[in-house]
């Protein structure tokens, strides 16, 4: 299993390759604890002070493309 090592945002940003699809990362937020947000979201929200890189999907696990979950009018 592979470990993961939280940053304070203050010291460093996350690289592109720490960071998973469309920039996501981990981000422990003062008030909501531990959630999935964007690197752009570090700048713009202060109650993230921390991040850890995006974990890496299971083994044989096949990631659902956002069409796929569409129904009719956008909306499954």
């Amino acid at each position: 299993m592979k470990e993961y090592e939280w940053f304070r945002t203050a010291d460093r940003k996350p690289t592109e390759a720490e960071c998973g699809p469309n920039g996501r990362i981990i981000v422990w937020h003062d008030f909501n604890g531990a959630m999935v947000a964007n690197t752009h979201q570090l700048d713009d929200n202060r109650f993230m002070r921390w991040w850890m890189p995006y974990p890496e999907a299971p083994k044989g696990a096949d990631p659902v493309k956002l069409d796929e979950l569409k129904g009719p009018g956008g909306h499954k």
